[in-house]
């Protein structure tokens, strides 16, 4: 969702966002365990200076889609999803092919 973001999981550990600089020095390690709920994380995301993606001119209008997408709303729901979230249903889509 996010250009020039890389999501590592590491098991047994508590979710951190890691901000490295150019020279790929840590910048900034803050612990999301912190943050209530995903809106607060899409802010911080934001606030630390990451754009969305668009692809094709697809864009998402809120930071719920990449969710509301994976729990099948695209489909569910698809005249709200497909004008509020394209950028995550045809991401859906190619994964589904």
């Amino acid at each position: 969702m996010y250009q020039n973001l890389t999501v590592v999981f590491i098991n047994a550990r508590n979710p951190d966002l890691v901000v490295f600089d150019d020279d790929e020095r840590e910048r900034k390690r803050l612990d999301l365990t912190t943050y209530a709920n995903v809106e607060e994380i899409h802010k911080l995301l934001k606030n630390e200076g990451f754009e969305t993606k668009q692809a094709g001119g697809l864009a998402d209008d809120s930071p719920e889609c990449v969710e509301w997408a994976q729990l099948g709303e695209c489909a569910k729901n698809s005249a709200y999803m497909m004008s509020k979230c394209k950028l995550s249903c045809s991401t859906i889509k190619t994964e589904l092919r």
